[in-house]
C-alpha cells in the first residue's frame, strides 16, 4: 500500500485539515499493521541483519545518503562515524534531523517514504550492523604484538615457535571470526602450555586481533583467494549459546546464570572486541569448567559467526527507560501539545505503542504533518539526544498501562 502525502503550509492549509488528515493516516497505519502478526521476536534480535540493505535502495535512501562514501551526497552518510547506536538513539535521530529531509524531498518531488515496523525494524538492525565491519587493522602494529608474544609459540613462514600450529592458514581469512574459533577451541591448551613454560598469558584487545590479522595477512605467502565469511544470525546465535549452556554462567539482561557478568554490559561493539573478549574472558571461565567437571564447548567456524553475531546485536536494544525522565520529555519537547486526550494529533496509545518498531514507524510516517501542525502551532521541533527517545517511550507505556488498569 503506498500513502501519498501532502505539505502543507501556513498559507494553504488549516489546522481542520491537518487534524483530520493525521487521522486517516493514522487510521491508515493502524489497518497496515493489524496485519502484521501479533507475535513478536524478541525485541534485539534480527534473523538477517543485511535485509535492511535493501530497504534503503528501495525506499530512495541511497539517493540522498551514503554508506562507507558509496551513494548520495545530500545527507550524511549512514555509517554514522563507527558508532553503533541502539535503536531508540537511531529513532532519536531520525526524527531530530526529518524537517530537513521532508523539504528536501518535497522541493525535488519524492514521495515521503512509509515504512512498516517490519520494514523499520529491518532498517535499523542494518545501520546497526555497519559498525560490525572495522576498518582493517595496521600490519606494522600487528608485527611488533606478533614478535612480542604469537612468535614464542607459532610461526609464519617457517620463522617462530613449534610449540603451537603454524599461523599461515589465517592470512585467506579477511574476518577475525576465524581466529575466534582458534583461540577459544584451543585456548585450555594453550593456556596450560604458557603456563608451564612460565610465560605470561597475552591479554588482547580488539585493535591487537585486528593488526595480529593484518600482519599475518600481509607476510603469508599462501596463493589461496581471501575467504570471506557471511555475517551470521543472531537468533540462532542465541540458539547456540542456551545449546553451548552458556546461560549456566551468563545472564542477558538479568535471565540466566550469575556465576559470571551479564553479557550485556561486557559486550563491545564490533567483532574485533569480541574475538579478544573470547580470549581474555576465556582464561577466568576455562578454570571454573575444570573446577566443576563442565564439559567444554567447542565452536565451529559458523557457530561462532552466529554467536558473535549474537553478542553484537544483545546491544541493539536499549535497556529499560525511565518513565519519570520520559514525562518531563514528554512536556518539554512539546509532543503534549499535540498527542493528549482530545487534541489534534493521535493519542500514543495501543498499536502504536506494541512494539519500538511500531512506534519508530509510526512516528516517521507521519512527520511531514507533524512538521505542518508544529508550524502552525508555533512548535519548535523536537530534537532527541542520548536515552531521551528510550524514556519517552517508557512514560507512554507506563501512562497506557496506568489507564487500561483504571478501565478494568
Amino acid at each position: 500500500m503506498i500513502i501519498k502525502f501532502f505539505f502543507f503550509s501556513k498559507e494553504n492549509s488549516t489546522l481542520i485539515s491537518v487534524r483530520d488528515k493525521i487521522k486517516n493516516v493514522f487510521l491508515t497505519f493502524l489497518l497496515c499493521s493489524s496485519l502484521l502478526s501479533q507475535e513478536e521476536k524478541p525485541l534485539f534480535l534480527i534473523e538477517n541483519p543485511l535485509e535492511g540493505k535493501k530497504i534503503l535502495m528501495n525506499k530512495g535512501c541511497i539517493n540522498c545518503h551514503s554508506v562507507y562514501g558509496a551513494g548520495g551526497k545530500l545527507a550524511p552518510d549512514l555509517s554514522l562515524k563507527g558508532k553503533a547506536y541502539t535503536f531508540y538513539e537511531l529513532a532519536g535521530l531520525f526524527l531530530s534531523h526529518s524537517p530537513q529531509m521532508v523539504e528536501a524531498l518535497e522541493l525535488r518531488g519524492y514521495e515521503w517514504p512509509i515504512f512498516t515496523p517490519e520494514e523499520m525494524s529491518e532498517l535499523f538492525g542494518y545501520l546497526y550492523l555497519l559498525n560490525y565491519f572495522e576498518e582493517p587493522g595496521e600490519f606494522h602494529k600487528g608485527k611488533i604484538i606478533f614478535q612480542n608474544v604469537c612468535i614464542k609459540c607459532h610461526s609464519l613462514q617457517g620463522k617462530g615457535g613449534k610449540r603451537g600450529p603454524p599461523l599461515d592458514a589465517y592470512a585467506n581469512y579477511v574476518s577475525p571470526i576465524q581466529i575466534a574459533v582458534g583461540l577459544w577451541n584451543h585456548g585450555p591448551k594453550m593456556a596450560r602450555a604458557l603456563k608451564s613454560e612460565g610465560l605470561t598469558i597475552p591479554f588482547l584487545t580488539g585493535e591487537d586481533i585486528k593488526d595480529i590479522l593484518a600482519y599475518i595477512r600481509g607476510v603469508s605467502k599462501k596463493s589461496e583467494s581471501p575467504w570471506f565469511i557471511t555475517v551470521g544470525n543472531p537468533l540462532l546465535g542465541e540458539k547456540i549459546f542456551k545449546d553451548k549452556k552458556c546461560t549456566l554462567y551468563h545472564s542477558v539482561q538479568g535471565k540466566g546464570g550469575k556465576i559470571a557478568s551479564d553479557i550485556k554490559k561486557i559486550t563491545s561493539q564490533n567483532v574485533s572486541d569480541i574475538v579478544a573478549l573470547f580470549w581474555n574472558h576465556g582464561m577466568t571461565m576455562w578454570k571454573e569448567m575444570e573446577k566443576i567437571g563442565f564439559p567444554f564447548p567447542k565452536f565451529t567456524q559458523e557457530e561462532m559467526s552466529n554467536i558473535v553475531a549474537y553478542l553484537y546485536f544483545v546491544k541493539y536494544f536499549d535497556e529499560p527507560g525511565d518513565p519519570l525522565k520520559g514525562e518531563d520529555i514528554f512536556v518539554s519537547k512539546g509532543c503534549v501539545h499535540c498527542h493528549e486526550k482530545g487534541k489534534v494529533g493521535p493519542e500514543l496509545v495501543g498499536e502504536v505503542l506494541k512494539s519500538p518498531f511500531h512506534f519508530a514507524s509510526s512516528t516517521w510516517n507521519h512527520i511531514p504533518l507533524m512538521k505542518a501542525l508544529s508550524e502552525q502551532r508555533g512548535i519548535p521541533w523536537p530534537r532527541f539526544e542520548g536515552n531521551e527517545m528510550r524514556d519517552l517511550v517508557a512514560y507512554l507505556r507506563k501512562k497506557y498501562k496506568e489507564e487500561n488498569e483504571k478501565n478494568k
